[in-house]
């Protein structure tokens, strides 16, 4: 247990188990944030092309809602990229949230459809007709939104092992530069001639320092 927490490095293994999702999760995390990004660049052309065509009754929430939207993942995602970038895990925070979010949202989007189809089977008993083909979209439009929930949960998913993986090899990283330091710092000490000559000054040895941990 000491030696554990002495070299933590040895604790981190880059290809182990958890840190695969099908692929690498900094491949799966690198490709979710390329298909968000274009689909939220999609998302704003669509947005500039229907606002215009929406009725003055609904325009405004249109507006709110969609400019909200686009704000909150465009930051998200800049985190997130910021994050990937400059191997700080706790940037890519934002974008889980962000996704959080999205999950309750196609949730709850679901749950209403899901509502609406059977509807449409309370619909054929009191009327005694069938809309098979009404019936048929909203199945196959149900099945997307499961599919999207089910896609957005392998994302949280990775996005949580992705964290786990920065941070563990960051401090990988810590640890195996504060070991090199410390064995220099050794093999200084050992190197000074106590019984020949007099020890070095406190200058000396605070200069050695300090060039050791500020390298």
């Amino acid at each position: 247990m000491a030696s554990a927490q002495a070299n933590p490095s040895k604790m981190f293994d880059p290809n182990h188990r958890k840190f695969w999702c099908g692929c690498h999760v900094m491949t799966g995390i690198k490709a979710a944030a390329v298909i968000y990004t274009i689909i939220s660049v999609l998302e704003f052309i669509l947005f500039i092309v229907v606002s215009p065509d929406q009725p003055n009754v609904y325009r405004d929430k249109y507006i709110i809602y969609w400019l909200c939207k686009l704000v909150a993942a465009f930051l998200s995602l800049g985190f997130l990229w910021f994050g990937l970038l400059a191997k700080r895990e706790k940037l890519l925070i934002p974008f889980f949230i962000y996704m959080v979010i999205q999950i309750s949202l196609i949730v709850w989007n679901t749950i209403t459809l899901l509502m609406y189809t059977f509807g449409l089977y309370s619909h054929d008993s009191y009327y005694g007709y069938s809309s098979s083909s009404k019936k048929i979209a909203a199945w196959f439009v149900v099945l997307i939104f499961v599919l999207l929930i089910l896609l957005h949960l392998w994302i949280v998913r990775t996005m949580k092992n992705t964290y786990s993986y920065m941070k563990k090899k960051r401090l990988s990283s810590t640890s195996n530069i504060i070991t090199v330091q410390q064995y220099e710092l050794k093999h200084f000490y050992n190197a000074v001639p106590l019984e020949d000559g007099p020890p070095p000054s406190y200058e000396t040895v605070a200069h050695i320092e300090f060039a050791a941990i500020n390298p």
